[in-house]
């Protein structure tokens, strides 16, 4: 039998690949089950909201270096793909912030059974409407953009991706080398499922 041993630095890599899966993977189901408070009721979405604003955070903390690193080069050369999704991710962090502190402004079960006045603001519910349909909006174009820029990066340079490293492609298309890993698996597994 066979046995691989990972590197030093291999396995760190791993689990924070594994951990973003994690949180990604439970943000992803937080938000659908807030987004939809016709289904859940309205307790639900509430506290389904303020769950999917802990991942949010978790997020944030895992994904920083890359935050850190577009922001200090923002200004700098950087492909204009990177500066669209750091500019895009900031919009849709916005929109999230905006959706989660108007919902707090018309809230009818989170504040109340923490013992303050649910308040019926038609503003606030404007508000909360317009960003939480944004936000709804703004994740689809999210999700889907990494993979479409990595294949559009496939189309467009068709034999460079075996002679460059894979992290220099993930910072062309502006994603972590994790997430274009993540992205070249589901791909492959795509492409077997087709196979058979």
């Amino acid at each position: 039998m066979l046995t691989t041993r990972l590197s030093p630095h291999t396995r760190p890599n791993r689990d924070r690949t594994r951990l973003r899966l994690y949180v990604d993977s439970s943000m992803l189901v937080a938000m659908v089950w807030s987004l939809m408070p016709q289904a859940t009721g309205i307790p639900l979405h509430e506290w389904g909201s303020l769950i999917v604003i802990v991942f949010v955070l978790a997020h944030i903390i895992i994904d920083w270096q890359w935050i850190a690193s577009v922001t200090s080069g923002i200004f700098r050369s950087q492909p204009g793909q990177t500066r669209f999704n750091y500019i895009w991710n900031w919009l849709l962090f916005v929109m999230l912030v905006s959706a989660f502190f108007s919902g707090l402004g018309i809230s009818e079960s989170l504040l109340p059974s923490l013992g303050f006045a649910a308040r019926n603001d038609p503003f606030w519910l404007e508000v909360h409407l317009f960003s939480a349909n944004s936000v709804m909006i703004m994740l689809g174009v999210h999700l889907n953009s990494a993979t479409e820029r990595y294949l559009a990066f496939q189309r467009e340079y068709p034999d460079l991706e075996d002679q460059i490293k894979l992290y220099h492609i993930a910072s062309f298309i502006g994603i972590t080398p994790e997430a274009l890993s993540r992205i070249r698996r589901q791909l492959a597994q795509a492409a077997q499922r087709e196979r058979t």
